[in-house]
């Protein structure tokens, strides 16, 4: 997926912890702690006026109206604010609910009448739109942490700290459906734009799709590896894009259960929230103080250069070409080595033989061996014609950060976190020299005639050595 992050959106002094996008889509807003809204161009990401203030705590949620003249937010100052989404000017508010513990959640009807909102003293309030009276409350076991209105505004869900999702008839004010399937409290629910699915975010690290009509659960997507707390549809409803504590995007395709883009790391920490623009182009993800826009592929080549590779679990450390370009090798947190075809995809091997994460891999210039370097202390080399391990592993005691095959395949260097470089015999395994640096070795490798070695270290310094006697050749560079 091509990064496509127009501006840095640079403005907000705080993180920024909601977004929502104008109906055209030619607008992106955002609140963040610092108090205050913005409004950008979506497409160039340039702000647009002056920021929006009045909130005298951090903002929790915003929402546009349906014709995108307004903008509503809700605030831990424990007021709601409606705004003239063009000029910044308060035009409703501050509205007090009945919440000590402010405000998490606001969504806007689709027919324009209603705003819900959801609070940290567990109320789902319902608003007028149009004069701002308090026209309903509905009292929840505990905190409302988000709330939706179906797409005929005739339904209002919620996302319950007590795990559960409710869903309530608007005219009637009464429970419809509880779903109880979560393990742990459910942070976000957002309806597709047909209709025909409820989606909910929860703390369990699971989204779950639901029927909103019979209450069934279509699916459940267990990807991310942190609370799951944003979600967005869509505008044709078949995909839905979600955001996590583990700073990952992904997106899920609703008619085959896939998750056809995963683990977009976008925000250096949590990624608080998403939104679908409504053109179905791009999606926007929020978090720490940035915002980043996505796009997504479009046509059958950029879909084959795109198509994610699936079997590992947890970060991959390390991705490594064959020279032939045929074939990949990647190594992670799961501790496996996969070797996938890069015509089709097709996972051909998993080597499972490290007892803690992958952090190197190696192949040699022949393409016919590969070398994994690991937390466990350990280098294997891999015959990856017969995928058997060549000997015995190689413990070192340390974790090794680096592996590299010298160009004519000869020889293997490593470095590990105990300072040490290591030149070993890549058939034999013996090791033919040992060269130390003053802090641990984070990466290594050899020229392209094999004669020198150069070596980075955690102490911020550079070394180039001979690669037969192990001398120093050049003094530290200290970075």
């Amino acid at each position: 997926m091509e990064d496509a992050s127009f501006q840095p959106f640079e403005g907000h002094s705080g993180d920024i912890t909601t977004l929502a996008y104008s109906p055209d889509g030619a607008f992106l807003a955002t609140g963040s702690l610092d108090k205050t809204l913005r409004i950008w161009n979506a497409g160039i990401g340039r702000q647009i006026g002056e920021a929006f203030e009045g909130h005298i705590e951090g903002i929790s949620s915003i929402a546009y109206s349906p014709n995108g003249q307004h903008l509503v937010s809700t605030s831990h100052d424990r007021t709601l604010r409606v705004w003239d989404a063009h000029t910044g000017r308060m035009v409703m508010g501050p509205l007090l609910g009945n919440t000590r513990g402010g405000f998490l959640a606001v969504q806007w009807s689709s027919d324009g009448t209603l705003i819900a909102s959801g609070d940290g003293d567990a109320y789902l309030c319902l608003w007028s739109a149009h004069t701002g009276d308090q026209i309903a409350t509905i009292i929840h076991p505990m905190r409302v942490n988000g709330v939706a209105f179906s797409p005929d505004s005739k339904q209002v869900a919620t996302a319950c700290h007590d795990r559960l999702v409710r869903v309530y008839d608007v005219d009637q004010r009464e429970l419809v459906h509880e779903f109880n399937l979560h393990r742990a409290a459910v942070r976000s629910v957002q309806y597709s734009p047909d209709g025909s699915c409820l989606a909910s975010a929860s703390n369990d690290l699971t989204v779950r799709v639901w029927n909103p009509h019979t209450g069934d659960c279509l699916w459940e997507f267990q990807r991310h590896e942190h609370h799951v707390t944003g979600l967005s549809f869509s505008p044709d409803s078949r995909l839905l894009v979600t955001s996590s504590k583990d700073d990952c995007v992904q997106v899920w395709d609703l008619m085959s259960g896939d998750c056809i883009l995963r683990r977009l790391y976008a925000h250096n920490g949590t990624a608080a929230a998403v939104a679908y623009c409504p053109d179905g182009t791009h999606f926007a993800s929020c978090g720490g103080g940035s915002v980043r826009i996505w796009t997504m592929p479009k046509g059958e080549q950029e879909d084959m250069a795109l198509k994610p590779l699936s079997g590992h679990w947890g970060p991959v450390y390390s991705v490594e070409f064959t020279p032939d370009g045929e074939r990949l090798a990647s190594g992670g947190y799961d501790k496996n080595i996969r070797i996938w075809d890069m015509n089709d995809g097709a996972s051909l091997h998993t080597f499972q033989l490290h007892n803690r994460r992958v952090r190197d891999l190696s192949i040699s210039a022949d393409g016919s061996y590969l070398a994994s370097g690991s937390d466990d202390g350990t280098v294997c080399i891999w015959d990856l014609k017969s995928n058997k391990q060549l000997g015995e592993s190689l413990d070192y005691g340390s974790r090794v950060s680096s592996v590299c095959f010298s160009p004519d395949g000869s020889h293997l260097l490593s470095g590990s976190w105990d300072g040490m470089l290591r030149v070993c015999d890549a058939s034999t395994g013996g090791v033919l020299l040992t060269l130390r640096h003053d802090s641990l070795v984070l990466t290594a490798a050899f020229s392209p005639d094999g004669n020198q070695i150069l070596s980075g270290s955690s102490g911020g310094t550079l070394c180039l050595w001979d690669a037969s006697s192990g001398m120093l050749l050049r003094p530290k560079v200290c970075l």
